[in-house]
């Protein structure tokens, strides 16, 4: 039986603006990971919000990615009505 506690919800995995932009490029975690020198794990903590990149692994991510706006909004969550869209 699982315990749930007030917090739980705040290590619930969350999809992020990385992850959809990714996606929508039709990019795997393995070539965007190969590109923006990263390792495929970090990458994916990455995409569900459950680790922040360095400001240098951040900007690898976003020009791999062609990324033009805010470094902060690529990395944030998002809902899932938006991911769909």
């Amino acid at each position: 039986m699982a315990v749930t506690t007030p917090c739980a919800g705040f290590f619930a995995d969350r999809v992020t603006r990385l992850k959809f932009e990714r996606e929508r490029q039709g990019l795997t975690q393995a070539a965007l990971a190969r590109v923006a020198w990263l390792n495929s794990s970090e990458l994916s903590k990455m995409e569900r919000g459950r680790t922040v990149p360095y400001e240098e692994q951040a900007q690898r991510i976003a020009a791999a990615l062609r990324w033009e706006g805010p470094l902060e909004e690529l990395f944030a969550p998002i809902d899932a009505g938006e991911a769909s869209a």
